[in-house]
C-alpha cells in the first residue's frame, strides 16, 4: 500500500533463531479457530517440518473474533490489568512491547467495501478481497505504529486447497499465519460451509483480524519472545504458551473491530455469531487446550473491543496470570 514503511531487517543472529523455532499460528476456518503454534525445526537436510497435531512443538486450537453494538461488559476471568500510562511500554518483548502504546478511538478508522461481502465468494474473487482487509489493517496500524518505532508492511494473503507448502512446512489447516514468509494462508474451501466463517456476516474480517494479529505479534517483537518461551518449555507449558498467543490474537481482534466498528457496520446480530463460534469451537469442545475456553476467548476479545477506546496494552496475555489464559 502507498506509504507503508518496510519492516526493517532482523540481525542475522534473530534471524536465524527465529527460523529454528518458528512459530506457525492460525485459525481453524470457522470465524477464527487457529492452527495453533506449529514449531518448525531448521536443520541440515531435514529443512522446515512441522510436528504432528498435538504433539510437541503443534498444540492447535480455535481462538476468534465477535461483534457487537452495544458496549461489552466486563470480562469474566481477565481481570483489568493494572493501567500504564501512554508510551510506558519501551521495549519489544512479549511482556513489554512498544505495541502496547497504540490504541484508537471506537470508529476512528474507515476503510471502503470491508463489510459488503459475505461469505461464500467465488474462489476467483477470494483472496483479492482478503488480501484488502489485510491492507486495510496494515493502513489503520502503520501510522501509530511508525511513531512507536515500528515498522509494519503489509502481509501476504495466499489461497490453497486442501494443503499447501509454505516456510514454516506443509500445511493442512483452514488458514493461519506464517511469520517465515509474513503470509496469510487460507484455504479457499472454508467459506463454503456455515461449520467454519461461512456462516457469518463478517467472516472474512473475523479471520482476517485474527491472523493478522499474529503479524502484529511479530512486528512488535511478541513472537520472538513466544519462541525463545517455546524452546524450553514442557507440553503442558507449550499449551499454555499456545493459548497466551493465540487470545492475544484474538484480543488483537478486538482491537481491529473497535477501530473499525462503523467501517463493517458491526452490529449486536455479529457479536451473537462470534460468541456462538465461540462456544462451539473453544477447547471444552475440541479437547485441544490451545486457544481457551468460550469465557476466556470471549473474555479477551472484549478486552480488545473496550468500550469508547480499543487498545492494545489491554491484550497483554503474557502479563496475566494463568487462570486469565485458561
Amino acid at each position: 500500500m502507498p506509504g507503508e514503511p518496510a519492516i526493517q531487517p532482523r540481525p542475522p543472529a534473530e534471524r536465524r533463531r527465529l527460523r529454528r523455532t518458528a512459530l506457525l499460528t492460525g485459525m481453524l476456518a470457522a470465524a477464527v479457530v487457529l492452527v495453533a503454534v506449529v514449531l518448525v525445526l531448521r536443520q541440515g537436510i531435514g529443512g522446515p517440518t512441522a510436528g504432528p497435531p498435538g504433539g510437541p512443538g503443534t498444540p492447535q486450537r480455535p481462538a476468534g473474533t465477535p461483534t457487537s453494538s452495544a458496549p461489552p461488559q466486563p470480562a469474566p476471568g481477565a481481570t483489568e490489568q493494572a493501567a500504564r500510562p501512554p508510551s510506558a511500554y519501551t521495549r519489544m518483548t512479549a511482556e513489554d512491547s512498544r505495541l502496547y502504546n497504540v490504541s484508537f478511538a471506537r470508529s476512528s478508522a474507515r476503510c471502503a467495501g470491508l463489510g459488503e461481502q459475505r461469505p461464500p465468494l467465488p474462489d476467483a474473487r477470494l483472496v483479492a478481497y482478503l488480501q484488502q482487509i489485510a491492507d486495510c489493517l496494515t493502513e489503520v496500524n502503520a501510522a501509530p505504529l511508525e511513531e512507536q518505532g515500528i515498522a509494519l508492511s503489509a502481509p501476504r494473503v495466499s489461497g490453497f486447497n486442501i494443503s499447501v507448502n509454505t516456510a514454516c512446512g506443509t500445511l493442512t489447516r483452514y488458514a493461519f499465519y506464517c511469520p517465515e514468509d509474513r503470509t496469510i494462508y487460507v484455504d479457499t474451501r472454508s467459506d463454503d460451509t456455515r461449520r467454519f466463517y461461512g456462516g457469518m456476516r463478517l467472516g472474512y474480517f473475523a479471520v482476517i483480524s485474527h491472523e493478522f494479529g499474529h503479524h502484529l505479534q511479530l512486528a512488535g517483537g511478541i513472537t520472538q519472545g513466544y519462541a525463545d518461551r517455546l524452546a524450553t518449555a514442557d507440553n503442558e507449558q507449550r499449551l499454555e504458551l499456545s493459548r497466551r498467543s493465540e487470545l492475544q490474537a484474538g484480543c488483537f481482534s478486538g482491537v481491529a473491530y473497535g477501530a473499525l466498528w462503523s467501517s463493517i457496520d458491526a452490529g449486536t446480530a455479529d457479536r451473537e455469531e462470534m460468541a456462538d463460534y465461540f462456544d462451539r469451537q473453544s477447547d471444552e469442545v475440541t479437547r485441544e487446550g490451545t486457544h481457551g475456553s468460550a469465557r476466556t476467548m470471549k473474555a479477551w476479545f472484549d478486552r480488545g473491543l473496550g468500550t469508547d477506546r480499543s487498545s492494545y496494552s489491554r491484550c497483554n496475555t503474557w502479563a496475566a496470570t494463568p487462570d486469565q489464559v485458561a
